[in-house]
């Protein structure tokens, strides 16, 4: 029940230890039982520490004077199933580019969690609960991954219990999130999510979910019209794609198809697994 702070050489990439802060300590606050995950704010003044045991998400100021990247001040931000939302048993956070808000995924809640954040002091104030079966809303039962596109304009999540990755569009002035769909196709256990940046303009933005119960990493592109998670066969191109506009998919394909690209609100897979 502790979080360990590193210090890394940037040329050789040695890790050295700074610091342990441990639960139920003046260090480390009173909400760490077993913490789950932790991200850093994009002006690293402050990290933020999810535990599941506690239902909560701790802030601590980031050390940048004395003993570079130590961690001060916990002060933990509880679910208490009303005026704060959206941490029971959190298993992932992650910020937004911007660095207005925090997301988490909440598998008690069966939800998103969406928090908006003082730049200044860093403290996190809830905003809403994106939660399974609720205005619409599918794919994040059992949330346990949750990631940030980056250009700030979409959130996905992944749900364990649902099998699903589930794609919100994110309004940047308040957090909010509104749901655009959820694929279901090869993610069972679908337990984390990362996505990464168009290497160029004119290519996409993707994301990659690690499904443990079917074993695999599926792969998706937001707008893409070319994309695998394997190597292709040769004869049939066909590729797990998210189309964001409007939620379609579409998918690409030679032989038969003659190259035509489809649309439509279905997730087509590759079928040469």
């Amino acid at each position: 029940d502790r979080v360990t702070t590193y210090s890394r050489n940037t040329t050789t990439g040695a890790l050295t230890f700074v610091q342990s802060v441990r639960d139920n300590t003046a260090a480390g606050g009173n909400s760490l039982g077993t913490p789950s995950s932790t991200v850093t704010s994009p002006d690293n003044a402050f990290v933020y520490a999810t535990s599941s045991a506690e239902n909560a998400v701790t802030r601590f100021t980031r050390d940048t004077v004395i003993t570079f990247g130590r961690l001060l001040s916990p002060t933990p931000l509880v679910d208490n199933g009303g005026s704060v939302n959206g941490l029971s048993g959190p298993a992932w956070a992650a910020i937004s580019p911007d660095g207005k808000h925090l997301y988490t995924a909440a598998p008690g809640d069966n939800a998103v969690g969406v928090f908006s954040r003082n730049s200044g002091t860093g403290a996190l104030t809830f905003v809403e609960m994106q939660q399974n079966g609720v205005g619409g809303v599918t794919g994040v039962a059992g949330a346990r991954g949750v990631a940030i596109t980056p250009d700030g304009a979409y959130v996905l999540a992944a749900g364990a219990t649902s099998n699903a990755l589930a794609l919100f569009g994110r309004d940047p002035s308040n957090g909010k999130l509104s749901f655009v769909e959820a694929a279901t196709t090869n993610l069972g256990g679908a337990r984390s999510v990362a996505t990464s940046p168009a290497p160029t303009a004119s290519d996409k933005v993707c994301a990659y979910v690690a499904a443990s119960t079917a074993g695999r990493v599926e792969g998706f592109c937001l707008g893409a019209t070319d994309f695998g998670d394997a190597p292709n066969n040769g004869t049939s191109l066909r590729y797990a794609t998210t189309l964001a506009q409007g939620g379609a998919r579409h998918v690409v394909g030679d032989g038969g198809n003659g190259g035509t690209l489809f649309l439509g609100r279905i997730a087509d897979r590759e079928n040469n697994r």
